[in-house]
């Protein structure tokens, strides 16, 4: 029984397009869709939550509900460039992680793992 599974999992590994398993998937939308990006490499050197008021009565006075839904990324970019990103908390970075910093055409940038 294990040695069908093996070869079951091996003859799995082989098949083209399944290599997807094992990278980290990444979402696009349309608009990303066959567009070009540049690639700068840096390590991060700090992350914080950023704190968006949400609800109705948001920034007339009153104290909002705050929810921490966004990070701000500090980055030192391999040419000495310091840079901050703002992205959804959808991913979790810390300090001395090496990132990939991809800008599209229209100078939006979108932060990976290395």
């Amino acid at each position: 029984m294990l040695k069908s599974l093996l070869l079951i999992g091996a003859a799995l590994l082989m098949l083209p397009g399944c290599s997807s398993i094992f990278t980290d998937d990444v979402m696009v939308n349309k608009e990303e869709r066959g567009a070009s990006f540049s690639v700068r490499r840096g390590v991060v050197l700090n992350v914080r939550d950023i704190y968006v008021p949400s609800g109705p009565r948001a920034g007339r006075g009153a104290n909002p509900v705050q929810e921490a839904n966004f990070l701000e990324i500090t980055i030192l970019l391999e040419s000495g460039e310091e840079i901050i990103s703002q992205r959804e908390a959808d991913d979790f970075f810390k300090k001395g992680d090496r990132v990939r910093v991809l800008t599209d055409q229209n100078n939006h940038l979108r932060v990976q793992h290395e």
